[in-house]
C-alpha cells in the first residue's frame, strides 16, 4: 500500500477518498455516482465525510478555523431548504 503525507493535503484527501470509496481507482470514478458523472465531486455530504477524516487522520491545529473556512460548502445541501443558521446546525449534527 502506498502512503501520502498529510502535509500534501490535496493528494492526501484524494488518497482518503480512494481508500473509503470501494472500487474506485481514479478521480473520474470518484465523480461517478450510480452511473451518473457529477459535474462537481465535492458534494456537501462527501465534504463532511472528508472533513471528519481529515480531523481524525491529520494533525489539524485549529479545527474550528477549518470549519469556519469551509462551513458554507459543508452545509450547501441544507441551505437550499433552510436558513443559514439552521443549515449550519444540520450540517454540524450530520457530522456528529
Amino acid at each position: 500500500m502506498y502512503t501520502v503525507s498529510p502535509l500534501n493535503i490535496e493528494q492526501f484527501s484524494l488518497r482518503l477518498l480512494l481508500l473509503h470509496t470501494p472500487g474506485s481507482k481514479s478521480f473520474q470514478e470518484l465523480r461517478t455516482v450510480h452511473d451518473h458523472k457529477c459535474a462537481q465531486w465535492q458534494m456537501p455530504k462527501e465534504l463532511r465525510q472528508l472533513f471528519v477524516l481529515v480531523l481524525i487522520w491529520s494533525n489539524i491545529n485549529n479545527p474550528l478555523q477549518l470549519w469556519n473556512q469551509y462551513k458554507e460548502h459543508l452545509c450547501e445541501d441544507f441551505i437550499h431548504r433552510n436558513s443559514t443558521e439552521v443549515a449550519l446546525f444540520l450540517a454540524y449534527q450530520n457530522i456528529n
